[in-house]
């Protein structure tokens, strides 16, 4: 099973993904209004990888990144979220970096903002 996690650009293959309480980091979630604030413990990865670019989309940077990641502890279901959709963990180190195009950074604002108004 693979695991994606979208957020800030900038990390390399074999580093740690850490949860915002460790890093002072803001979860695109919390910042656009999409979903609950969340777990400032936990790392929320997504078996969906147009899920994981449709949060890098919404980075405030402007300037997400995707990331294939692997969990560095168990795995837990996203209660706030349909089975499926969003799970969280510790900590996560990626694995593969996946560049999100101009195109593909478009659409997957649409479609969040698709889903917002639904």
């Amino acid at each position: 099973m693979s695991y994606f996690h979208g957020g800030a650009a900038g990390l390399r293959v074999g580093q740690r993904i850490l949860p915002p309480s460790v890093t002072g980091a803001k979860g695109s979630s919390t910042l656009h209004g999409f979903g609950s604030e969340g777990r400032k413990d936990m790392v929320y990865l997504t078996e969906c990888l147009s899920d994981a670019r449709m949060f890098a989309a919404c980075h405030p940077s402007r300037r997400g990144c995707v990331y294939e990641v692997t969990p560095e502890s168990a795995v837990f279901e996203d209660p706030d979220c349909f089975e499926g959709t969003s799970v969280y963990c510790a900590s996560a180190v990626v694995v593969r970096v996946i560049p999100m195009s101009s195109s593909a950074r478009n659409r997957a604002v649409r479609r969040m903002l698709r889903q917002v108004s639904q």
